[in-house]
């Protein structure tokens, strides 16, 4: 019951394609904004670039439209996300942060990662890799038995 409640007020509208788009712009802001707290806080600054590049090894690694390696499936990608998206909840906490900014910054960090993931259809499959190779060695023993 709710997950029907949660895909009617969710619907998955981000696709693979957008979704990896996505990834790199989150990267990429994680980059520039540990850049900027690296002067006044260290231990923020730290915390962003390695959210950063969980980001990155998690899109690099992912069989979706702008992965490179092609390692695992979107819908596995999508299970990094959520943790992704939950270390980023308590990179706050547990570094004890006591500049407001900087925790407002990963909270927010954290539900816009949520809001991504809970929007994107992991079922996807379109400009996956290993499902094409996949279902056309699938065809290939279908004709030969």
């Amino acid at each position: 019951m709710l997950r029907r409640f949660l895909r009617e007020v969710f619907p998955k509208i981000i696709s693979a394609k957008a979704h990896s788009v996505i990834d790199y712009g989150y990267v990429g802001g994680n980059l520039i904004a540990a850049a900027i707290m690296r002067k006044n806080n260290r231990a923020a600054s730290s915390a962003a670039f390695g959210l950063a590049f969980a980001a990155l090894l998690n899109a690099v690694l992912t069989d979706y439209p702008l992965g490179v390696f092609r390692v695992y499936s979107f819908r596995t990608h999508g299970v990094v996300d959520y943790g992704i998206s939950a270390a980023a909840e308590m990179v706050p906490k547990m570094m004890e942060f006591t500049e407001h900014a900087e925790r407002k910054y990963f909270r927010v960090l954290s539900a816009s990662g949520l809001l991504v993931a809970e929007l994107s259809n992991y079922g996807e499959t379109f400009g996956s890799v290993r499902t094409k190779n996949h279902l056309s060695m699938t065809q290939r023993r279908s004709a030969t038995d």
